[in-house]
């Protein structure tokens, strides 16, 4: 358990004030001391609450959205934290095709897993724990974690669903194209992965994105960022260099082919 300094100070006040934590991940505690000492001994650090595969509590409607994308499989895995008990979680992973609920309890400064009755100091021990060793239910032994749930971001107007490099091209305007054009899709061939196209210097180029415990980055750069979006937002701001070469900023979607017209 971290110190409480990592996350919140409290001002003349007593109002809690963000330091190293975004404030969208403080409840709202002003005014109820014990609702604010409960809240910083029962949350996970900020590390772990920056993990792809935690997410602070999740309904069941909204979990059940999460774990039917098709693309999930054997292994994906997410940790959720109660919503009336913050002392609870449950790991949800996916087994022969089943989603399975295996519940957790933080008792003290430990966090026990109540099938087995193993503790570990963190839900970042936990995790890789569990990806070395089986999870069992009752003596049978049914897998290991293996990454966590897939989130498909087909909200993002930027963002092409399953197409291939050749159907991406078919889409795409050439008389439309310019520096810093750009669109991700995902990799059939590496489900997970996605590509990032963007036009730079009359050539383009197709760069790997690679999903990590704390977000997505590119191949070939160790930086990364909790969400797509948020990579796309960065690279407005700041030109993309990989192994010494520059792919310029993102700057606007490529238009798409209008089908059927």
């Amino acid at each position: 358990m971290p110190s409480n300094d990592e996350y919140l100070d409290l001002d003349e006040t007593g109002i809690p004030m963000t330091t190293k934590a975004d404030e969208s991940a403080l409840p709202d505690v002003c005014g109820n001391t014990a609702l604010l000492n409960d809240w910083m001994t029962h949350s996970p650090s900020i590390q772990t609450q920056n993990k792809r595969w935690f997410f602070k509590q999740l309904n069941n409607k909204e979990e059940n959205n999460l774990l039917n994308f098709q693309r999930n499989s054997d292994g994906s895995f997410l940790i959720r934290q109660g919503v009336t008990d913050n002392t609870a979680y449950t790991l949800a992973v996916c087994f022969d095709g089943v989603i399975r609920h295996f519940p957790i309890r933080e008792e003290g400064n430990m966090f026990e897993f109540c099938d087995d009755g193993t503790s570990f100091n963190t839900l970042d021990e936990l995790v890789e724990h569990y990806k070395q060793h089986d999870i069992k239910i009752g003596l049978k032994p049914c897998g290991k974690l293996q990454k966590p749930f897939e989130i498909k971001p087909d909200h993002e107007w930027y963002f092409e669903d399953r197409a291939t490099r050749a159907d991406e091209e078919n889409l795409l305007q050439p008389n439309t194209y310019g520096d810093g054009s750009f669109l991700i899709r995902e990799c059939i061939s590496a489900p997970g992965d996605y590509t990032l196209t963007v036009y730079f210097d009359d050539v383009l180029n197709h760069l790997r994105i690679l999903p990590v415990d704390c977000g997505y980055r590119f191949r070939d750069l160790d930086m990364s960022f909790p969400t797509l979006a948020e990579l796309v937002e960065h690279f407005k701001e700041s030109e993309i260099e990989l192994k010494g070469k520059q792919y310029g900023k993102l700057v606007r979607p490529f238009e798409r082919q209008l089908q059927n017209e």
